[in-house]
């Protein structure tokens, strides 16, 4: 009997076995609870992702507390058709949110990229000044990532190894409360005297009401060299066509912090000092000098001062970077409630990229203590 070898076939077969271990070697994603934001009475809380590659299946069960908290819904990253999601109904706040999400093919999410999904709670009425856990459940396959059929990682999860993929998290729900009035007006969108046009979408006012654009308010530690560290963000604010913004802050802040606002397209702006939090109102106006802002960052405007715009890629330096990003938009005449739209008109065009020409000729930038 003659045996015929075919090393060729045989190296390629090889070749295809070994890829398809490489494509399946990595471990499964970390899954846990990111920053929980406060703003309007709700409690955003993103689940963030570390290592999502190659998914193609996703298992959630997450319990919560109902006797502390209010489940009000779920925001599935934009890269997550709604189509593949069931999520179990919780209308009965039984204290289980449960997310299956099927896919025939690797799943790539939009930014920010490693959010998968953020849930919204809100605290039961009475319940004020402790922490309330959110763990993800120990069974078998209730919580669990796999890459599309019919690959699998390595190591696959099981309830020995799940504490290592899933990580729990908590909320600290506030108690009492204070209240931060801000002012300040946006140079971008500033009509003035002591008036802002509203932010513009495709679809006309971005926001309801009188609110002109949102921001995110920060309270930072005071000590020397600490300013880095974050003690407080609430997001999502509504700054007012008039330059107001109100932020709920917990009641045990009490002592002195830096006030930073971040605003999408604009230079970081930062209390000039710290700010004491001993009563329950707390009042700051930016407008009236720049001697408002740590480094007199802000922007003669006429009657007001401005916080800068045109940091469009937040790296809080308005340069050249930020003028090609508006620069290459204008050229397509992209439209919208857009990070590169720096005067609010939903047109990225010239207008946009003089305040960036002139603020960048300026060399301005974000200064912190």
């Amino acid at each position: 009997m003659e045996i015929k070898i075919y090393p060729k076939r045989l190296i390629i077969v090889s070749a295809i076995l070994i890829l398809s271990l490489e494509i399946f070697s990595q471990a499964p994603p970390v899954t846990s609870i990111g920053t929980v934001s406060f703003a309007a009475d709700t409690y955003s809380v993103p689940v963030v992702v570390t290592g999502f590659n190659n998914v193609g299946n996703i298992s959630l069960s997450l319990n919560y507390n109902p006797a502390e908290l209010y489940y009000t819904g779920v925001t599935l990253n934009s890269g997550l058709l709604p189509a593949n999601a069931v999520v179990t109904a919780v209308s009965d706040q039984s204290g289980l949110f449960k997310l299956s999400y099927v896919s025939g093919s690797s799943i790539t999410l939009d930014p920010p990229d490693n959010t998968l999904i953020t849930l919204a709670f809100t605290a039961r009425p009475g319940v004020q000044g402790i922490r309330t856990p959110l763990t993800w459940s120990r069974l078998q396959g209730a919580c669990d990532m796999t890459p599309p059929s019919p690959g699998a990682f390595v190591p696959k999860i099981t309830v020995a190894n799940m504490a290592t993929y899933f990580i729990d998290g908590f909320i600290d729900i506030m108690g009492g409360g204070k209240t931060l009035n801000l002012t300040l007006f946006h140079e971008g969108l500033y009509v003035g005297p002591d008036q802002m046009r509203k932010a513009q979408g495709n679809a006309g006012d971005q926001f309801p009401g009188t609110t002109a654009d949102v921001i995110t308010v920060e309270l930072h530690d005071a000590a020397a060299g600490q300013y880095s560290t974050i003690l407080h963000t609430a997001s999502d604010i509504n700054l007012s066509t008039t330059g107001l913004a109100s932020a709920s802050i917990p009641s045990n802040f009490t002592g002195s912090y830096y006030v930073t606002i971040k605003h999408r397209n604009s230079i970081e702006t930062v209390s000039a000092t710290p700010l004491s939090f001993a009563g329950s109102v707390i009042n700051y106006d930016f407008t009236t000098s720049a001697a408002m802002a740590f480094g007199g960052v802000l922007k003669n405007v006429g009657a007001n001062w401005a916080i800068y715009a045109g940091d469009v890629n937040q790296d809080d330096l308005v340069d050249l970077s930020d003028m090609i990003s508006v620069d290459n938009l204008s050229a397509t005449a992209a439209t919208g409630y857009l990070p590169e739209d720096i005067n609010g008109d939903a047109l990225i065009d010239i207008t946009d990229m003089i305040i960036i020409d002139n603020n960048s000729s300026l060399a301005i930038g974000a200064v912190t203590p």
